[in-house]
């Protein structure tokens, strides 16, 4: 009964040790795992899953309260770790968050309503034949022109002072 005990107590020890280290060499040494991640899309050309941040669920230190801030339009891609280089995925020159030709496991996912529904999501797809931006990303465009008006009739004004100076000095010479 002793020795029962022993072998079955070595048994599962050998198991437990082979399955952490074969656990180990896949995930850390082969990195041979998938990974997903989420990337701007563009609803003018793509179906996409679109993020509005909500304070209550989100908390409000995320939630600027400026809708055209807080919304985003993203899909998902789907990638082998092995193949993500190593560097900042928010550089341009980082090919972090794209598949390369016949890349094994490497999927881009756009938005579809399979998706919305197996995944029980709160919002609907883009559309890009029907999409248009909501008025909030409107109105800050509105604001952005405005202020491009102010710079420009500003410079024009100090660019039309630094001539009127420049041709009195001319005259008091």
């Amino acid at each position: 009964m002793l020795n029962t005990a022993k072998l079955l107590f070595w048994f599962l020890l050998l198991f437990v040790l082979f399955s952490a280290s074969a656990t180990y060499y896949r995930y850390y040494v082969q990195q041979d795992f998938l990974v997903l991640a989420e990337m701007d899309c563009d609803p003018e050309t793509e179906s996409c899953f679109t993020w509005i941040c909500d304070p209550e669920v989100d908390g409000e230190e995320y939630c600027t309260g400026d809708l055209a801030e807080d919304t985003w339009y993203y899909k998902d891609i789907y990638r082998n770790a092995k193949y993500i280089p190593n560097c900042d995925p928010y550089d341009e020159g980082c090919p972090a968050l794209e598949c390369i030709e016949e890349e094994e496991y490497c999927e881009i996912v756009l938005c579809t309503n399979e998706i919305v529904e197996e995944e029980e999501l709160d919002y609907e797809c883009t559309d890009p034949e029907t999409f248009e931006w909501p008025d909030y990303f409107d109105e800050e465009e509105d604001q952005s022109v405005e202020l491009e008006v102010e710079e420009t009739m500003l410079e024009s004004e100090e660019e039309t002072e630094a001539s009127y100076e420049a041709r009195e000095d001319a005259n008091e010479e």
